[in-house]
């Protein structure tokens, strides 16, 4: 168990040494405000591809019989954080003061995204509409797949009660506070 405890830890700690690189950005004060949250919300992609990353392994580790719907799963969310960071992205482009940077990293990430922003963004970047049927052709496989019940059960009698996902789950939050704190650093600007 200590190992598996370890090496958890040990694959967090490299995620987010790999991924505290975009993070010098925000700290440059010479950096533009739009560089700053850049980084900002690339940080916060990051703790969201290690956090899925490590929910599927812990399932894979655990209880090999799910691999299919983890793998689906992650790749579910790592499309859709992905195809969110876009979004962010180009809303700092074309229309940044629809982006709230005063109310937290939460309010920062969910803002409003009309049909009229997505076919903009579909015609400046082709690789979003590529993402998009992706994320549709996912969503079809994964909504109502069978293992979905006795995959929530687990996570709730046991996998959510375990220290790898107490470790991984601390990780992801201890990254998003470093991100909040970064946010708050570009607003400082």
């Amino acid at each position: 168990m200590h190992s598996k405890r370890w090496a958890l830890r040990a694959v967090a700690a490299l995620a987010l040494w790999i991924f505290h690189a975009p993070l010098a950005t925000a700290a440059d004060p010479a950096a533009d405000p739009a560089d700053c949250l850049a980084a900002v919300a690339s940080a916060d992609l990051a703790a969201k591809r290690a956090y899925q990353t490590g929910l599927s392994d812990l399932v894979l580790r655990e209880a090999p019989r799910f691999a299919e719907l983890a793998g689906l799963s992650r790749e579910l969310q790592l499309a859709l954080a992905e195809a969110r960071h876009r979004e962010l992205r180009y809303l700092l482009r074309h229309a940044p003061a629809r982006l709230k940077t005063d109310d937290g990293l939460a309010a920062f990430t969910n803002f409003d995204w009309s049909a009229e922003d997505g076919a903009h963004l579909r015609a400046e970047d082709a690789a979003f509409q590529t993402l998009q049927e992706r994320i549709d052709a996912l969503s079809a496989r994964s909504d109502g797949h069978a293992d979905w019940p006795a995959l929530r059960a687990l996570f709730r009698d046991e996998l959510g009660r375990s220290e790898a996902f107490t470790a991984l789950t601390a990780d992801f939050a201890a990254a998003r506070t470093r991100a909040e704190a970064r946010l708050a650093d570009c607003r400082a600007r």
